[in-house]
């Protein structure tokens, strides 16, 4: 199961989605839980409700700030989400993780 819980929300007011509003205040940084591993995320979107969603991932090593210019370039139209994997950025780093792609695959 996943949680997401915002950590801190820089978000405009509820009735807005428009492109006008800088993507740094659009932009939201949570925690995903999966497992009870705790995973920062990114998200962003100016698509409403009715947006596709794009998963960004980064390799390996890196973080989800990898992915901060395709995110400001693709959230006028999708909602994006760039976690940190397990291992990795400000993610937790347990012991006892699968850190093999079948791993990463079933966190996923």
């Amino acid at each position: 199961m996943a949680i997401v819980v915002p950590d801190r929300v820089e978000q405009p007011p509820a009735t807005s989605h428009s492109p006008d509003i800088p993507i740094e205040r659009r932009m939201q940084e949570g925690t995903l839980v999966i497992d009870g591993i705790r995973s920062p995320v990114l998200r962003a979107s100016s698509a409403g409700r009715a947006g596709e969603a794009i998963v960004f991932l980064h390799g390996n090593p890196g973080s989800s700030r990898d992915w901060l210019d395709l995110i400001k370039a693709v959230e006028p139209f999708a909602h994006a989400f760039a976690p940190d994997m397990p291992g990795f950025g400000r993610a937790d780093k347990p012991g006892d993780f699968d850190y093999t792609v079948d791993g990463y695959a079933r966190h996923l």
